[in-house]
């Protein structure tokens, strides 16, 4: 009989007593995994990023192909070469004129903003019908002979 009750107390220190370097093992084993998932999804994150900068819309159906296919180096110039080659965005020299074109035409409003407001031809015979007494009349011939003052 002592066998037995020494078998059950041997049982029950195994369980009393857990072993200090198996729990730190699960707790790194834990961290681990938690971190390599964070790794994946940053690594998804900056190869999306990469192909963004280089100029390919993530968000069409055709680019999502090129996306997933794309084996080569993982740089915008190396991706934009590509994705032209693949016809899924124009050359470089396309979009520099696009932005060449877009600073032309915001000079452009600039000037305008900034010099004299031109004035529209004014139909003065459909203003002097419009007058009503001889004081509009009068009005009227001032703001023509003003107008006409003006130098060109």
């Amino acid at each position: 009989m002592s066998d037995s009750n020494e078998e059950f107390e041997d049982e029950g220190q195994d369980q009393a007593a857990p072993n200090p370097q198996r729990a730190h093992t699960r707790r790194v084993e834990a961290e681990n995994k938690v971190l390599r998932e964070q790794n994946a999804g940053l690594q998804v994150s900056a190869r999306k990023l990469a192909f963004v900068e280089a100029g390919v819309d993530t968000t069409s159906k055709a680019s999502s192909y090129f996306v997933k296919g794309y084996d080569g180096e993982m740089t915008s110039e190396a991706i934009r070469a590509a994705a032209v080659e693949a016809n899924l965005i124009t050359s470089g020299t396309d979009a520099t004129s696009q932005v060449a074109e877009e600073a032309a035409w915001g000079r452009a409003e600039n000037a305008a903003r900034l010099g004299e407001k031109v004035s529209l031809a004014v139909d003065w015979n459909e203003k002097m019908s419009q007058t009503k007494n001889e004081a509009e009349v009068k009005a009227l011939m001032a703001q023509y002979n003003a107008q006409q003052a003006k130098p060109i």
